[in-house]
């Protein structure tokens, strides 16, 4: 969050304040209108979730608040998304902006690094810790998503087709957790993080 969304008494974030805001947003391409002035807020440390039928412009809407349609051919746009009172669209520094507001794929990206190197990637970019506390970093957030153990002993390796509960998927959420945002989308749940059917016992 802004600073100003901060208590200057206890530093704690003000959830009154939403934490991105659509205002009268018009999204296209060429001559096809996907959305039509929506304005929508989402509040501050809550999960928003957004249903519609397949062609809706979910994934379109979602990517603009990423600004992950800038290039796309024909893309326009009209109306607002504001991130701390600010519009996103004013935001030169892409790198940065996408620091704050972050995107869950579907489907694993990693990069054709290591694990280590996956995880600390954005950490690195954005210099937030020194090298020398880049390993502590990745432990941490390995183990939030329940890896360490099964990857402590090879974080050289590519994550990519790792035998262990295809590691990609989990250094991917990994890599996302090293770098703090104030908000993060994502388009479709991604199969791994969906509740197992528990099965009946015969």
């Amino acid at each position: 969050m802004t600073p100003d969304q901060l208590s200057a008494d206890t530093g704690a974030i003000d959830i009154t304040a939403p934490a991105m805001r659509a205002v009268n947003l018009t999204l296209g391409f060429g001559a096809k209108t996907v959305l039509d002035e929506v304005s929508l807020e989402f509040p501050a440390q809550t999960v928003t979730s957004l249903l519609g039928p397949t062609g809706s412009g979910k994934t379109t809407f979602l990517r603009t608040l990423n600004r992950m349609n800038d290039k796309v051919f024909g893309y326009r746009y009209s109306g607002d998304v504001l991130l701390g009172g600010c519009s996103i669209f004013k935001s030169q520094d892409l790198m940065e902006f996408r620091r704050r507001v972050g995107m869950l794929f579907q489907r694993p990206n990693p990069f054709p690094m290591s694990i280590i190197d996956n995880v600390v990637a954005g950490v690195r970019a954005h210099k937030l810790v020194p090298r020398k506390d880049f390993k502590s970093v990745a432990q941490a957030r390995l183990a939030e998503v329940g890896l360490w153990d099964a990857v402590k002993d090879r974080l050289g390796d590519s994550p990519s087709g790792s035998p262990v509960v295809n590691s990609s998927c989990c250094v991917w959420p990994a890599r996302l957790r090293s770098t703090p945002r104030c908000c993060c989308s994502t388009s479709r749940p991604p199969h791994w993080t969906r509740p197992r059917p528990r099965r009946s016992k015969s």
